[in-house]
């Protein structure tokens, strides 16, 4: 009898719990608590930087060197073949200049050896100036952006590390806008600020370029850095000529 009420009562307990238990199980996890509210005044780690006070510089350059805008003979130019391919000396290769002069066919091949060179065309026939005297036969030179550090003051916090609350909420809002609008264009200009917006219109010496807010603004095509469209890699801004 006592061995009947025992059981019984340890089948009540477990009953009045297992309810409890399977309850507990299958309850949502709490959602996480929302992010607390970053006052206008308070100072953060900026986040364009994460705190470093610098970031990459826009420009396409390579640890702070850009492909020199003259016409000197660079390696990466297309049309060049090895000497298995042309009949010249393997050990290096070579690029082909067409003559141009009436009456006279055929061309002649130029060697890597003569990179960094600047090849015209004299009465219809390449000829070498020398070395290119923009970039001392280095192809490359200082990215005139960065200083040739490859990196540049960050743009938000001026190389503070931090910047106030009010400063990355405008910045998030930019941002926001900056997805809606996937068709802008974007110009980084010399002076490191950033500009994006529509192209309404090109002249030969400017470009007008409608703002999120419909302001319309107008860039001289000097002070444009680096420009990139929806689609479209970053195009740098053409060089002038030689003189």
């Amino acid at each position: 009898m006592k061995t009947s009420l025992l059981v019984a009562c340890m089948l009540g307990l477990l009953m009045a719990i297992a309810p409890r238990a399977i309850q507990a199980d299958d309850a949502p996890a709490p959602a996480p608590a929302p992010a607390p509210a970053v006052a206008a005044d308070e100072l953060i780690e900026c986040p364009v930087c994460s705190g470093t006070g610098s970031t990459r510089c826009k420009v396409k350059c390579d640890a702070g060197k850009v492909k020199c805008p003259k016409a000197c003979l660079k390696r990466e130019d297309p049309g060049w073949k090895t000497g298995a391919e042309v009949g010249q000396d393997q050990g290096q290769k070579w690029k082909y200049f067409p003559y141009r002069k009436k009456g006279i066919k055929g061309g002649a091949y130029w060697s890597e050896a003569h990179v960094g060179e600047i090849i015209e065309y004299q009465d219809g026939m390449p000829v070498t100036r020398g070395l290119c005297k923009t970039c001392k036969g280095t192809t490359k030179m200082e990215c005139g952006t960065c200083k040739g550090t490859g990196v540049r003051v960050c743009h938000l916090c001026n190389g503070k590390k931090q910047v106030l609350g009010a400063e990355a909420e405008a910045l998030k809002n930019a941002e926001q806008l900056k997805a809606k609008d996937a068709d802008a264009s974007e110009f980084t200009l010399t002076d490191g600020r950033t500009i994006r917006g529509k192209v309404t219109m090109r002249t030969a010496v400017k470009v007008f370029v409608t703002l999120g807010d419909g302001k319309l603004v107008e860039i001289a095509k000097d002070e444009i850095a680096e420009e990139s469209g929806p689609g479209k890699e970053p195009v740098p801004a053409p060089a002038d000529p030689e003189k």
